[in-house]
């Protein structure tokens, strides 16, 4: 069993309403099971991670109860040189992280396996970090992320997806890609990885991810692994709008890499120069509007987390 302190950090407008409910449920439910049980809100954006630094030693185990925004603003706000026990209640629109760990789309299944996780057998995972250097000089910018790092074409859809208020999941996602692709310009970029010119042109997106899919469902990354020491990049070079129309049902069902403009690799480092200023997203947040330089690499901390996934734990 897992250690006794348990913090439910919920944004209860997650899923358009899911993380509300969820917040009912779970007085409910969670004292049937033994420890301590703290239930928090969040009320504005960035409230969790002011909530996790503030408050982290209180608490063994955090649990995230929204998508993978509200899991995005936990993990900007942990200590990472203390251990921490970290699960997922997955109730926002897409839910891509919980997806990779093959979390169920059952609320009380997933209650379950939080409690009843064996705190000695559960797997570490090493969080991204991404520094981004804008046309300002003065002004940079430093981000965890968990799942995936979007730039480009991707993070464009992500901002659009914000702004999305009546849809959710991939019907919002796709509806965002067509909004997306009457502006995108393609940028040059100069991408290494490990220190190792890879590729420079024209490209519509590179994805950096730990997790399998963005967008709520799409498998940019799908050979990426939640606990490796490494990330797999996707590289797709700039196609014409028409082949865009057609590549992207491919990205739906796990069949990206048959299309030839689309680039694969595992690294543990990658750099990115654009010739323009351009959107960088973290686990579906926009985090900038201006990046020109890119510098990601993996973290070393002591987050463990609870999933599904056969032999991370019993």
């Amino acid at each position: 069993m897992l250690n006794k302190n348990y913090l439910f950090l919920i944004n209860p407008k997650a899923g358009k309403g899911n993380g509300q409910k969820a917040s009912e449920s779970l007085k409910i439910t969670v004292p049937r099971f033994p420890g301590t049980h703290t239930i928090i809100h969040t009320e504005y954006p960035k409230h969790a991670t002011e909530i996790i630094k503030a408050r982290q030693s209180n608490f063994d185990t955090i649990i995230s109860v929204g998508g993978d925004g509200t899991l995005n603003e936990i993990v900007n706000g942990l200590d990472l040189t203390k251990i921490t026990n970290l699960g997922l209640l997955p109730v926002g629109s897409g839910n891509d992280y919980s997806s990779s760990l093959k979390l169920s789309k059952s609320f009380q299944e997933n209650i379950d396996l939080i409690f009843n996780s064996n705190i000695s057998e559960l797997n570490s995972i090493r969080l991204g970090k991404v520094k981004i250097d804008t046309d300002d000089p003065l002004v940079s910018v430093e981000h965890r992320f968990i799942n995936a790092l979007g730039v480009g074409f991707d993070a464009i859809v992500a901002h659009h997806n914000q702004e999305i208020k009546i849809l959710s999941g991939v019907l919002s996602y796709i509806t965002a890609i067509f909004k997306t692709i009457k502006e995108y310009v393609p940028i040059e970029m100069h991408i290494e990885l490990d220190n190792e010119t890879i590729v420079s042109g024209k490209k519509l997106l590179v994805t950096v991810g730990k997790g399998k899919t963005s967008g709520g469902g799409f498998y940019l990354t799908p050979n990426a692994e939640v606990f490796s020491d490494q990330f797999e990049i996707c590289i797709i070079e700039h196609v014409k709008t028409l082949k865009l129309l057609r590549s992207l049902p491919k990205a739906l069902i796990n069949k990206l890499d048959t299309l030839k403009e689309a680039f694969f690799q595992n690294t543990s480092a990658a750099s990115l120069k654009m010739s323009s200023p351009t959107y960088i997203h973290a686990d579906g947040e926009v985090i900038s509007r201006m990046a020109t330089n890119v510098n990601v690499e993996l973290l070393k901390g002591n987050i463990k987390v609870i999933s599904n996934l056969k032999g991370a734990q019993c």
